[in-house]
């Protein structure tokens, strides 16, 4: 199965650092076949990383990026450094058309996400083949009112019938400010909105979080909240400027989050 993650080239240096993680282990433990949409300016170092572990690197830019701009001299606090990146998922459909492929069904994913182990063959599993997209709960089970968008089966083939409602309704005003940043976050707003509860529920395990516990079956752990800089810090008893709800994430299950420390090591470096 083709998956694909995204990234802008222009974030803090800690989601370099989980996509090397994550490569790394989907390389090591699954059979994927990597894409990354990468829209940030040449020379930055995680491009050449990417190619020498078998990824095939999509220079792009976002379809809506004059109405991020938009938004953004509009509203000076919007975070255009996050929307840049995010908003390349709502443009999955053309880039597979794009590229020549004709799979119905692709993997995407958030940059802080972990393969713990290779993923069944996707006609094994109505959910690996959703009419839309699949996707796990934001908070925690058994609350399945909101989605999270780390991990989603995408229908590419399905969504392009969708994709020019789908921008109109993203870029339409300021939606991108009021309902798409200040209510909701990006694009996983704009999916929950738009297709409400036109949604196929992913089983636990693809979408797996430290703070529920650790979990031998997961097979995709998603670093939701604390990333690795934040669990150093907080495990060294060093939490200033450590925002408090990464700190609250961590105290669910700090020996869950110790676990997954240990498992991402090897991943660390090569």
């Amino acid at each position: 199965m083709k998956w694909f993650f995204a990234y802008n080239g222009l974030r803090p240096a800690k989601f370099d650092l989980h996509i090397r993680v994550m490569v790394r282990s989907a390389q090591a433990n699954t059979s994927l076949e990597p894409h990354l949409l990468y829209s940030g300016e040449p020379g930055d170092p995680i491009v050449p990383f990417a190619e020498g572990h078998g990824v095939r690197v999509i220079h792009r830019k976002s379809s809506i990026l004059p109405d991020l701009q938009r938004i953004k001299d509009r509203f000076p606090d919007y975070h255009l450094l996050g929307a840049t990146g995010a908003f390349l998922r709502i443009d999955l459909p053309t880039i597979c058309r794009d590229l020549g492929y004709d799979d119905e069904v692709v993997l995407y994913t958030d940059c802080d996400v972990v393969f713990a182990r290779d993923l069944p063959e996707p006609s094994s599993h109505a959910f690996m083949r959703p009419a839309l997209f699949s996707c796990g709960p934001e908070g925690s089970p058994p609350d399945w009112s909101k989605m999270n968008s780390g991990v989603m089966f995408m229908n590419v083939v399905n969504l392009a019938k969708d994709l020019p409602a789908f921008r109109e309704f993203i870029t339409s005003g300021d939606t991108l400010y009021q309902e798409l940043y200040k209510q909701g976050a990006f694009d996983q707003a704009a999916y929950q909105l738009f297709y409400d509860s036109r949604w196929d529920r992913l089983p636990l395990e693809y979408n797996w979080r430290p703070y529920w516990g650790f979990n031998e079956e997961a097979l995709i752990v998603h670093f939701h909240g604390p990333k690795i800089p934040h669990l150093r810090r907080i495990m060294s008893g060093e939490t200033d400027g450590v925002p408090q709800v990464m700190v609250e994430l961590y105290e669910r299950d700090p020996a869950a989050y110790r676990k997954y420390l240990d498992y991402v090591e090897p991943f660390l470096s090569d």
